[in-house]
């Protein structure tokens, strides 16, 4: 009795490309990535901005991050209605574009009230885009899939911004010590200069 022979295992890089081979799929993973690597970077250094560039302190800052995760909620449930009745696609691409033009909107706020209607903003097309998001994979796929393109993009969500707030915090810690450095010879050439000083005028 002889048995089939078995398929030699797969390489990572291949089970990995397998996976992401439907184009909708692969769109999906790109977009997610996309936006949570900018979200990752938004959570990186918006304390030291907040607090910082516009001067909110740290009762206002909970107060604008609670409001806009708030809205958040409630758009998810309006996001997923309207993506329900209308393209799911097309609320997708709508929710994303202005996310990002409010994201860019706090380079020009000034005070606490701006920081909050942009946090509300923000807030709200996000949550709409990620229900619009989990639209677009209930209609494309079924069964199995479904759950392994959403394992794959709930991979994505996590892994993209954790990925991206390490390679901020070690190029933040670099240049703290190359400040650190740069301040100790600043003050050693400083300490020279006045040895000096006080040696000529004896």
């Amino acid at each position: 009795m002889t048995t089939a022979p078995t398929a030699p295992p797969r390489s990572l890089r291949a089970r990995l490309s397998g996976a992401v081979a439907d184009p909708v799929l692969r769109i999906l993973v790109v977009s997610t990535a996309i936006g949570r690597i900018g979200r990752g970077v938004f959570l990186a250094v918006t304390v030291l901005y907040f607090t910082r560039i516009i001067g909110l302190s740290a009762a206002e800052i909970a107060i604008v991050l609670a409001v806009s995760s708030g809205l958040g909620v409630a758009a998810s449930a309006v996001g997923g209605h309207l993506a329900g009745r209308i393209s799911a696609r097309g609320i997708l691409i709508v929710c994303m574009t202005l996310d990002g033009l409010a994201l860019i909107g706090y380079a020009f706020a000034d005070g606490f009230v701006s920081a909050l209607l942009i946090a509300a903003v923000v807030g709200i097309f996000e949550a709409a885009g990620a229900a619009a998001r989990m639209a677009i994979i209930a209609r494309a796929f079924d069964g199995p899939r479904r759950v392994s393109a959403r394992a794959i993009l709930r991979t994505v969500t996590n892994v993209a911004p954790g990925a991206y707030q390490g390679v901020f915090s070690m190029g933040f810690n670099l240049g703290a010590m190359l400040a650190q450095r740069i301040a100790v010879r600043r003050s050693s050439g400083d300490r020279r200069r006045r040895g000096r000083r006080a040696r000529d005028r004896r």
